[in-house]
């Protein structure tokens, strides 16, 4: 599955991720982390339009103590309807908390990587 969230992708709802950590880069894309933020175009009234990440599932690979984003997780706009869709970058991400896998800075990632799975 590629899970891994980078600057760029896409939301359910047509949107995109707007913000990302550049000092973690898949396939030259900053990745996302959980509190970045993306967009959602529904339209829905109780939807701000756009939100922080929110992580739906358990994850075990972070950077400096905050978690990478990952598919399906939520956009919290105040609508509901927009998560993350797949990327399209070939890294995965497992979900054993047990042996986290901290990153700090300056890494690049390229594509068939498992991390900590």
């Amino acid at each position: 599955m590629n899970d891994v969230i980078t600057l760029g992708s896409k939301t359910s709802t047509g949107g995109a991720v707007i913000s990302g950590n550049s000092n973690v880069m898949i396939n030259g894309q900053p990745i996302a982390l959980v509190g970045d933020t993306a967009t959602c175009p529904c339209g829905s009234k109780s939807c701000s339009g756009q939100g922080p990440i929110v992580a739906q599932s358990p994850r075990a690979a972070n950077v400096n103590g905050v978690n990478f984003a990952r598919t399906g997780d939520l956009v919290n706009t105040g609508c509901g309807s927009c998560f993350l869709e797949q990327g399209s970058h070939a890294v995965s991400l497992g979900t054993n908390t047990a042996k986290p896998a901290n990153m700090g800075s300056s890494i690049n990632i390229g594509d068939n990587v498992y991390i900590n799975s």
